[in-house]
């Protein structure tokens, strides 16, 4: 591994991850009430607690807000979300401010266009 990588990645004390693209395919479904249904990979959860027991942070940072979130995240063991947040850098800047972090001690995954100027922060 490229060793300029290797010590930007050693300082990540958080991950930071958006909801739907990125720990779902994408696809939402509504039920017959119009409660909203999500499908999340296991593999995830497992990555999740991995890193958590070596001391990584995670949190959430999505502009979706639902009661399935909610119950996946407490299964996660997930401290530190912002749901319903549209404007992520400044949830971003909440949650650096929370941890008492700086940005290059966080990564983030996103896959949309509202994600890229947290990506750029981070």
């Amino acid at each position: 591994m490229n060793q300029v990588l290797k010590t930007a990645a050693g300082k990540i004390k958080c991950l930071t991850l958006d909801i739907d693209g990125v720990l779902t395919d994408g696809t939402v479904f509504f039920d017959e009430t119009g409660e909203c249904l999500k499908a999340f990979n296991s593999l995830d959860g497992h990555g999740i607690r991995l890193l958590m027991e070596h001391g990584i942070q995670i949190a959430i940072i999505s502009g979706r807000n639902s009661p399935i979130i909610h119950k996946r995240l407490s299964e996660f063991g997930v401290k530190h979300f912002y749901l319903g947040r549209l404007d992520k850098v400044n949830a971003c800047r909440d949650l650096l401010t929370t941890l008492n972090i700086t940005p290059e001690q966080m990564a983030y995954i996103g896959d949309d266009l509202p994600d890229l100027p947290l990506i750029e922060q981070v």
